[in-house]
């Protein structure tokens, strides 16, 4: 049949249509495309793994779908692989092809294919109908957090928190380190790098979290986030910490838990540590200086037993634990003891020096602390007396220290302690130029001369041999010039042809050398001429030595000479040799010395002359004389040496002829000419000149204010108007111009000397003439006379020249704060003698700018122009009373004043540690130590009749005041060490503040002054106490209207002195502070005091409730109605038909139904909702079994007590029915209580003997112990009551490990638990366990748990 005609959709033309006359159906054999027949070949699909498309044809089917073969056309037979399974590839043909998806198992149910999440701890990768996952290797854990189906590959098993990944394997994050999470980290984070530094460490290994990271290493305390050491206990949830540091010298850190065994302990008895970091109480010891006090039989108190300074004259340089026995004394000799010492002590803070903790008077910590006394110095290991020419202030360990250069001690005094005893000098030293020298050569100073005298002059023939002459016999050489000659012993002026050299080493004058000669040939015969040698008298060197004949030049020198009219016929007849006798006059000729005559044959060419010249005066008549020719070379100079020099520079020049000789330097302008030789080889001819040794000096003139009147020979220094026949001439004095010897005569001046002047010995020029002021007078410009007297408060000390004078000149000012009256006595600083207001002379020594001083701060003068003795001998008495001459009195007691206080008014600071009360002028009855409960910073200025209080201790503290009132009291709030009762001391830092003192905080009470006093230690806390268990205090506030530490203790003025009431409003103070009740105890009207106590304040009793929750307690007033005494509301009974445990606080914790009776539902617990059983309605619970609630009573929910609890079953009715005993309330269930936390059931088959009580056979769990003691009688259920149930391992302390018990029958005290140190025996240290949060049951199971501390 045709296509068009076949009925069957799809089918292919031709004979694969067919129709059946017998079923009257068509049938399809072959179909288009990828459709095949279906079963009744009634249809065309597509085959399996395809589904039918819109358009006719088939697709093949989707990931994660089967298509099996379909039975309709065009009904799609595609299906989802069931949840969590995939296909491998598209295509899929049945449910078969769905395998199980990466994370999941696959399994094959009744229901069906089912693909199950892989659970903890296990993965695969899926896709292959794995039936189970693979489980992780040893040690690694999935995250629990995981979600399921993520299980896919092995990286899901991971380390879990606590562990790190070791190549295959897990390890457990060691000690101070944590992991905190599921993951493969290789290493554990450590606490080091979360705090950025040592001393943080965790309780033990495999710490989960950076929380952990609590626990102390041994030597460090806890760091507040001020870097700050934290020193007490610390709220570890809300106080911030910032790491760990090193624990502060003067405490130990043994490390640990730090509110616990690892709280930082200060060092008792006061004893140091040497350095930070100290571990143990063993490290802390006596420092340098200080030893621990020997304990008698008879003991000490705390106060005696905190260490001590080493007695006066010891030391001890070691840091230990010794008694008094171990300060050394200091050695032979004198020593002193009142030295300060000081020991540098850490802050606990910064860990820098801190400032110096004085050691007192006493406390030498080294053999270089033993100190010298005043006079006395350390030579030898000994203290010894100061010998003369040195001085010692003492207090040191140092040789004695000499006198200043040149100077020494007086020889009477013993004890020299200051450099201003070196009053005298050291013979052979004297003063020159204001400051002492070595005498010089030719003077000497004899021993013990006053300190400026000057060196004495040796007589002139004398001499020293050297410096520092001790005595006038130390002048015992001959002067320079002078010697001894042969035998004679005496100094004369070495003779002509002798020196006396200044370096000789004795008295003999020397002979010039000799013994040069002069050759030349004369008409072929040598000459030879050998001159002897001539000195000026009194020549001191051997350049005074000049030859007596000598040429001047080596060579063939002569001079032109000429005959002169008259010349003896001698020289007529032998003219080729002539001799030159004498000069014309106005000669001066050149000399050879000596010294080149004995050196050498040859005059080098520089060496043109010695400097010595022969001057030939008054010339007179010669048989000879120079040729004009040779003394035609003029020198223009008007200079007498200038002549001498030209020609000394010449080698050819013999001598100078110059103008008239009359002793004046100067000479007429052309008068100079050089006398020139001639050196003419081959000549003959030579010319000696002949020395004149008698005028070898260049300086002949009378110098000016010298005079040398005519005819004599003589030079005198010119009188002063002093001398005799000055005074005969009515004070006319002289002046004397110089000139030459024998016409320099002195000159009369025109007029006496006018009142106040002089003139002295050796005035010059007619200007002289009254021109120096005598002492007492001054010149005064413009005035007339112009010297007057000398003014007042100044001196004239004379001697000034006022010729020419244009200012005021001759008068100095007094030292300031000095005075005096003038006139013509005021000669002298040492007449300024009177002392003014504000100013005091200080001894030893003369008036001067130097002894004259400003009071000094905290001294004045008040009274004015006090006369001054000047003692040059005597040390001022110091600070401590007046001074010698004029004196200067302290400023009162606790003040002070600035310089140049000139009366007690001006005595205006007020030193630290006093106060001024205002009450009147400054003086000892209005400033006095600081008051109590104050302190005094000082520095305040005074101002009449205005109090200077002081400044309140912080709120809370105070101090008592200083019983002397005139010793200062405390300056700081750090010495407001006295803590009031009702605050408490945070040991926070190293101050005294309030921020560091606070109110007791309530539920607590707080000890301190005056009824249990306590004194602040900085940095050592005083914590509050708890209240006793059940009751509550109110906090300590500030009160309403103060606002500050001075209004805190006004009001509180009248308790701070006497034993006061309670004052809640600072605090609670004792446990009676403690005065209101916590819901579930009640007071049992005790009259003992304190009335308040652990043991006055009870638990409710069982069977009652207490809903006393903020019920005040007042003494003797019994809260609880049972007991004896007045009624207090409170304490009630439980409603008939229900009873409490012990502790219960309202009507709903009598939660307990007892037999016979049933609650309702409905509402709170009341009388109204408890009622009685009504008989044969409820079956009777039996001991030992327990009603499920699931349903009716049957055999199905009355089961055996499970492990792990109890069943007590319901008590029988009195009038109930054996065969009905009722009270179970079907759907509620009823009888099964679990073992309290940390207990179990005994592993033994069950009975209902064996389950009925929570005392049966009990097993204690690892990890908990039995908190007996010895009054429990029963197992309590509650866990937080304490004692009689089972606690954490770590309840009571920290040093035991819980590894549980089994079928435990009587119970002891303390069952279960075993301490660490009993496991480990010494010398092991695993001494210590604690349980971390969330680890209750897994922590401390065993000894293997057990750390060092």
């Amino acid at each position: 049949m045709l296509q068009s005609e076949c009925p069957i959709q799809y089918c292919n033309t031709g004979r694969n249509c067919i129709y059946s006359s017998r079923t009257k159906k068509w049938r399809c054999t072959s179909c288009t495309g990828l459709r095949i027949p279906n079963e009744a070949k009634s249809e065309c699909v597509c085959p399996a793994g395809f589904f039918p498309t819109s358009d006719g044809g088939c697709a093949v089917c989707k990931d994660n779908m089967f298509c099996p073969q379909g039975q309709s056309a065009l009904r799609s037979t595609a299906r989802p692989c069931p949840a969590n399974t995939v296909t491998l590839r598209r295509g899929a043909k049945s449910i078969n092809d769905c395998f199980n998806a990466p994370g999941y198992s696959y399994r094959k149910t009744s229901a069906g294919i089912r693909a199950v999440p892989c659970g903890v701890n296990t993965w695969t990768t899926g896709l292959k109908k794995q039936t189970t996952c693979t489980a992780c290797t040893t040690g690694f854990k999935t995250d629990p957090e995981t979600v399921p189906g993520s299980h896919t590959s092995s990286d899901v098993c991971q380390a879990p928190a606590g562990s790190f990944v070791t190549g295959v394997s897990t390890a457990l994050c060691p000690k101070g380190e944590y992991s905190d999470d599921y993951s493969l980290a290789t290493a554990c984070k450590t606490c080091e790098d979360l705090y950025d530094g040592l001393g943080i460490t965790t309780a033990r290994e495999s710490s989960t979290s950076a929380r952990n990271c609590t626990w102390l290493e041994p030597g460090y305390a806890l760091m507040d986030d001020k870097k700050r050491a934290i020193l007490g206990r610390v709220d570890l949830t809300n106080t911030p910490i910032s790491g760990a540091k090193k624990c502060p010298q003067n405490w130990y850190c043994p490390g640990g838990d730090p509110n616990g065994t690892g709280t930082p302990t200060k060092c008792e008895h006061n004893m140091w540590t040497e350095d930070k970091g100290a571990l143990s109480p063993d490290e802390c010891v006596a420092p340098p200086g200080m030893y621990l006090p020997d304990v008698p039989a008879s003991g000490l108190t705390a106060e005696q037993m905190k260490i001590r300074h080493c007695p006066r004259g010891t030391y001890k340089e070691t840091w230990q634990r010794v008694g008094v026995a171990g300060c050394l004394p200091c050695g032979t000799g004198y020593w002193l003891s009142d030295k300060t010492i000081f020991l540098s002590e850490l802050d606990p803070n910064s860990g820098l020096t801190q400032g110096l903790t004085t050691a007192s008077s006493e406390g030498y910590y080294t053999v270089d602390s033993c100190l010298t006394q005043p006079g006395y110095g350390y030579l030898q290991g000994a203290s010894q007396l100061c010998a003369e020419g040195y001085w010692s202030a003492g207090g040191t360990r140092l040789p004695c220290t000499q006198c200043p250069f040149g100077r020494t001690t007086k020889a009477a005094v013993e004890i020299n302690s200051d450099a201003v005893n070196c009053t005298k000098y050291i013979a052979g030293y004297g003063e020159l130029n204001n400051i002492p020298q070595l005498c010089a050569i030719g003077q000497y100073q004899e021993p013990q001369v006053d300190v400026g005298t000057s060196c004495q002059a040796c007589p002139p023939s004398l001499t020293t041999r050297a410096v520092g002459g001790a005595s006038s016999t130390a002048c015992d050489l001959c002067a320079a010039g002078w010697g001894t000659i042969a035998l004679n012993t005496t100094c004369k002026s070495c003779q002509d042809g002798f020196y006396g050299d200044a370096d000789r080493k004795d008295s003999a004058c020397t002979k010039c050398p000799g013994g040069r000669s002069f050759s030349y040939d004369w008409q072929g015969v040598d000459d030879i001429f050998t001159p002897q040698t001539t000195s000026k008298p009194f020549s001191s060197s051997q350049a005074d030595c000049v030859a007596d004949f000598a040429q001047t030049v080596e060579g063939s020198f002569h001079l032109d000479l000429q005959y002169a009219a008259g010349a003896s016929s001698e020289l007529l007849l032998v003219p080729g040799r002539e001799n030159l006798q004498s000069c014309v006059q106005d000669v001066a000729f050149k000399l050879l010395s000596s010294t080149n005559l004995a050196a050498s044959t040859k005059v080098a060419a520089q060496e043109m002359g010695s400097g010595e010249y022969s001057f030939i005066p008054d010339g007179v008549n010669t048989p000879a004389r120079i040729a004009p020719s040779s003394r035609n070379t003029p020198v223009a100079t008007t200079s007498l040496r200038a002549c001498l020099k030209a020609c000394s520079n010449v080698n050819l020049c013999a001598g100078v002829v110059f103008g008239q000789l009359s002793g004046e330097e100067t000479i007429a302008g052309d008068s100079c000419k050089l006398i020139l030789g001639k050196s003419l080889p081959g000549n003959s001819l030579r010319t000696l000149i002949k020395a004149n040794f008698m005028g070898l000096n260049t300086d002949t003139r009378v110098c000016a204010g010298y005079f040398s009147q005519p005819g004599s020979n003589t030079v005198v220094v010119c009188p002063p108007s002093s001398s005799a026949d000055a005074v005969a001439a009515n004070r006319q004095g002289w002046f004397c111009p110089g000139g030459g010897v024998g016409s320099a005569p002195r000159t009369r001046c025109s007029a006496a000397n006018p009142t106040g002047t002089y003139m002295p010995e050796g005035a010059e020029k007619a200007g002289d003439c009254g021109a120096w002021l005598l002492p007492g007078y001054y010149y005064k410009q413009g005035n007339t006379p112009p010297v007057v007297a000398c003014a007042a408060n100044s001196f004239c000390p004379g001697g000034d020249n006022i010729a020419g004078a244009t200012a005021d000149k001759g008068m100095q000012a007094c030292p300031t704060g000095t005075q005096n009256t003038g006139g013509i006595t005021a000669v002298s600083m040492a007449n300024c003698d009177k002392v003014v207001l504000g100013y005091y002379y200080l001894a030893p020594g003369p008036i001067s700018a130097d002894t004259i001083k400003r009071c000094d701060p905290g001294f004045y003068r008040d009274t004015n122009l006090v006369p001054i003795t000047v003692n040059s001998t005597t040390v001022a008495a110091g600070v401590s009373g007046a001074c010698v001459g004029a004196g200067r009195l302290r400023c009162p007691t606790g003040s002070s004043s600035a310089e140049f206080a000139k009366a007690v008014t001006d005595c205006t600071i007020l030193l630290p540690g006093y106060q001024y009360s205002g009450a009147g002028a400054i003086g000892i009855t209005t400033i006095k130590t600081c008051d109590d409960d104050r302190y005094c910073p000082g520095a305040a200025t005074i101002t009449a009749n205005v109090p200077s209080l002081g400044i309140a201790c912080p709120e809370g503290t105070g101090v008592a005041k200083n019983a002397d009132d005139e010793a200062r009291g405390i300056t700081t709030a750090n010495g407001c060490t006295k803590l009031y009762a009702g605050y408490y001391y945070t040991g926070v830092g190293m101050d005294i503040s309030r921020s560091t003192v606070q109110p007791c905080p309530a539920n607590n009470f707080c000890h301190g002054h005056p009824q249990n006093p306590a004194t602040i230690s900085l940095g050592t806390p005083i914590l509050p106490i708890g209240c006793p268990t059940g009751t509550k205090g109110d906090a300590g506030t500030q009160r309403t209207g103060l606002t500050d530490d001075e209004d805190w203790r006004t009001a509180n003025r009248p308790l701070l002195v006497a034993t006061p009431a309670s004052s809640a409003a600072n605090g609670g103070e004792t446990t009676n502070d403690c005065n209101r009740l916590v819901a579930g105890y009640f007071y049992d009207g005790s009259n003992v005091e304190p009335f308040i106590t652990s043991s006055t304040i009870k638990v409710c009793e069982p069977g009652k409730f207490c809903s006393t929750e903020g019920l005040l307690i007042e003494k003797g007033d019994d809260t609880n109605p049972d007991n004896s005494g007045p009624a207090d509301p409170g304490v009630n009974n439980c409603v008939t038909g229900v009873t409490s445990l012990a502790g219960a606080k309202s009507m709903n914790d009598c939660n307990i139904i007892q037999a016979r009776y049933f609650y309702d539902g409905n509402g709170p617990i009341s009388s109204s909702n408890i009622n009685d059983c009504p008989q044969k309605s409820y079956c009777l619970l039996l001991p030992g079994y327990y009603y499920t609630g699931a349903g009716d009573i049957s055999d199905d929910t009355v089961l055996q007590c499970p492990d792990d609890s109890y069943c007590i079953g319901v008590a029988r009715p009195a009038n109930g029915d054996s065969s009905c005993p009722g009270c179970i309330v079907v759907g509620t269930p009823l009888g099964k209580a679990d073992c309290p936390t940390g207990s179990g059931t005994a592993e033994v088959a069950w009975t209902p003997t064996n389950r009925d009580s929570i005392n049966d056979r009990i097993n204690i769990k690892p990890g908990y112990y039995y908190n007996g003691a010895s009054g429990c009688s029963a197992i309590v259920a509650d866990t937080s009551a304490a004692p009689c149930t089972f606690k954490v391992c770590d309840f009571e302390a920290t040093n035991a490990f819980c590894n549980g018990a089994t079928d435990v029958g009587l119970l002891t005290v303390s069952a279960g638990r075993t301490t660490c140190a009993t496991a480990n025996p010494p010398p092991s240290t695993l001494t210590s366990c604690d349980v971390l949060a969330g680890r209750e049951g897994l922590d401390c199971t065993s000894s293997a748990q057990c750390i060092s501390p």
